[in-house]
């Protein structure tokens, strides 16, 4: 049984290494699907939140057939939110347990009618928290270079810069089938 601990460790264990860092190295591999582009190909892509969310969620032994055949560019995001949907484990803001430490957290701006709707979703892990206030570090995909970063500073969980937190993964329940 994967314990949130153990998605920390190593979810940290990623943190610093980047398509610059680590071209051909331990992200590529993470990020690599089967049957598709070479890993130092598939490291590039900008959609690296979410590529990194669906590797690790790979790494712990998540045995979804989306995470085990060629990627579809641009379907990570809507992948993670996939398997969290049909393992019982995503969760409005406000319901079910509420976040913990691991959990993948999913923030978006809500689309407005008659325009068209801004990509902007983001995921990252919570490595820390949350504490009172909902009050978190995290860690995750999606900076320059597709560098593997984590907050130093604690931050409400329920905004990632504009966006709102839109859906929370419970983690113990995709890894573990609860």
């Amino acid at each position: 049984m994967t314990s949130r601990e153990d998605v920390v460790k190593w979810v940290r264990s990623f943190v610093g290494l980047s398509a610059v860092h680590d071209p051909n190295g331990e992200l590529a591999r993470l990020v690599d699907f089967p049957g598709g582009a070479p890993p130092e190909q598939e490291v590039l892509i900008k959609t690296n939140c979410a590529m990194f969310a669906c590797g690790i969620l790979r790494q712990l032994g998540c045995k979804h057939p989306l995470l085990h055949h060629e990627y579809v560019n641009g379907m990570a995001l809507t992948w993670v939110l996939e398997i969290a949907r049909e393992t019982g484990s995503l969760y409005l803001p406000h319901a079910g347990p509420g976040p913990q430490v691991g959990d993948i957290l999913h923030w978006a701006t809500a689309p407005k009618p008659g325009v068209k709707p801004r990509n902007d979703d983001h995921v990252a892990f919570i490595v820390a928290g949350p504490f009172d206030r909902r009050m978190i570090q995290r860690a995750g995909g999606g900076a320059a270079n597709n560098e593997i970063t984590e907050s130093t500073d604690l931050a409400d969980y329920s905004l990632d810069h504009w966006r709102p937190l839109r859906h929370y993964v419970n983690i113990e329940q995709v890894l573990n089938g609860h």
